[in-house]
């Protein structure tokens, strides 16, 4: 986890996936930019669905990338709902069950009253390469 320091911080942008809110720590992203409708990938880039491998189809209302800082990949999900900043001590660990099932998924916080499954974007990236 990369925290802002000098405020004991995470600072998050939540994301609805598959209508369950993720949390993905900005410090880890350099850029998100909207997918246009000409575009159906780009190099490096990979939905987040194919890395967590949900057998399932899932369709992206207004799909962007997320950029990775210190990586040439990239990743396509739904745009950011909002940008909130949560206190470190507010995140709770998940269970190792499901912590060892996908390492990249590593703390859940309540945020307008629902849970945000936070995740790790730079193990995300490296589990997709060894998969």
């Amino acid at each position: 986890m990369i925290a802002n320091p000098t405020t004991h911080q995470l600072n998050l942008a939540i994301i609805d996936f598959n209508t369950t809110p993720i949390g993905l720590n900005m410090l880890q992203l350099k850029n998100i930019e909207r997918l246009a409708p000409d575009q159906s990938n780009r190099n490096n880039a990979i939905a987040l669905h194919e890395i967590l491998t949900l057998h399932q189809d899932i369709s992206y209302v207004s799909p962007h990338i997320y950029s990775i800082k210190g990586s040439n990949k990239s990743l396509i999900m739904d745009e950011p709902q909002s940008m909130i900043e949560v206190p470190l001590n507010k995140i709770s660990l998940l269970p190792d069950l499901i912590h060892n099932y996908c390492p990249a998924l590593w703390g859940v916080i309540v945020a307008q009253d629902r849970y945000v499954i936070l995740v790790d974007v730079f193990r995300l990236v490296s589990q997709q390469a060894t998969s």
